[in-house]
């Protein structure tokens, strides 16, 4: 996966610092995002390499996320998707409240033909 913006995700073992989470959901990596931006300029996209379809289809994404408040910031998380021939990103879902464990999330969603995911953060 790629990144766009300014500020790079980072691959660590848990939330920044090893706070909240404490480590990975699973092994002892997962991607990472965190600025001291407090007012909410700041954006970056983790964003797929494109992934091929031959037909058009419902897919299933399943991931896992966390975002601890910090102070009087919250991290807000966006899922999108956009097909490969379009400029366009659709957003799928929005999270913006204080999640200090890490949660499962399910998504569905039908692109018609080749596509990429994208995890937008704010």
């Amino acid at each position: 996966m790629t990144h766009s913006q300014k500020i790079n995700w980072q691959i660590e073992n848990g939330g920044f610092n090893r706070q909240i989470p404490s480590s990975s959901f699973e092994g002892n990596k997962n991607a990472l995002f965190y600025s001291n931006d407090t007012d909410n300029t700041c954006t970056s996209r983790l964003i797929s390499p494109i992934l091929i379809s031959t037909t058009t289809q419902t897919y299933t994404l399943t991931f896992l996320h966390a975002q601890c408040q910090q102070s009087n910031h919250q991290d807000i998380l966006k899922v999108l998707y956009k097909n490969r021939d379009d400029d366009n990103w659709i957003e799928l879902i929005t999270y913006n409240e204080n999640i200090n464990k890490w949660q499962a999330d399910t998504l569905e969603f039908t692109p018609t033909g080749d596509f990429q995911i994208a995890f937008e953060v704010l």
